[in-house]
């Protein structure tokens, strides 16, 4: 892969991996990451000035992520046993951008809803609309595991197989509400690829897509 195709790859991941939450949620301050790779997640969600907490967590020992920021906190250890020890309902909005194979367990999905405060979300990396079959297993499952209403995000990621990049988000209680769009157009800080726009669009889905999940949802 050419140097630029990853670092298109690096910022359009992070930013739609953070900005759609970050701007459906209708106040977050809490969050926490689940990524032992790089800190580009990280510095995306520090851009959001409300933000009071930022936890990123990495089941390896001495790594090398940091930030000055005094909102960050560096945690390492199972995500499964953080989860599960943390205060119920003391976490606004959960990004995870690993696939550990203990990840995405039934006793996973349960530890998140019970940190998730009542207006939470959830927010995972996926597979693309391009791999419907799998893409759909993960819809269900999330389904199944409590969360009250999910969205699909499908954007470009040029440098993956399919050339796309995808992530569903879930929401604790309640069902998905407008997005705040004033907020979008009036944000403190610069972004390379999201804007209200590409958050739209980002939710559009094809029509063999929307057919599995209402097989799903019914």
């Amino acid at each position: 892969m050419s140097e630029l195709l990853i670092e298109y790859d690096k910022f359009i991941h992070a930013e739609m991996m953070v900005h759609p939450a970050l701007f459906t949620h209708p106040g977050a301050k809490k969050i926490a990451i689940f990524d032992s790779n790089n800190d580009s997640i990280l510095n995306e969600v520090l851009k959001h000035p409300f933000i009071t907490n930022v936890w990123q967590l990495s089941p390896k020992t001495g790594e090398t992520i940091h930030s000055e920021d005094p909102r960050f906190h560096l945690q390492s250890g199972d995500p499964i046993e953080w989860l599960g020890h943390i205060e119920p309902g003391s976490i606004d909005i959960i990004i995870s951008n690993d696939r550990p194979t203990t990840m995405f367990s039934d006793t996973f999905y349960e530890n998140s809803l019970r940190a998730l405060t009542h207006n939470g979300i959830f927010i995972r990396q996926c597979e693309s609309q391009f791999n419907p079959l799998r893409l759909k297993a993960s819809y269900q499952t999330m389904k199944k595991a409590g969360f009250s209403d999910l969205q699909i995000l499908h954007f470009t990621l040029p440098g993956s197989p399919t050339g796309c990049g995808a992530a569903i988000l879930a929401l604790k209680n309640s069902s998905f509400k407008r997005i705040r769009e004033k907020d979008i157009y009036n944000k403190s800080f610069s972004t390379r690829y999201y804007n209200f726009d590409v958050h739209k669009a980002a939710l559009a889905l094809p029509e063999f897509i929307r057919e599995d999940l209402h097989e799903v949802s019914s």
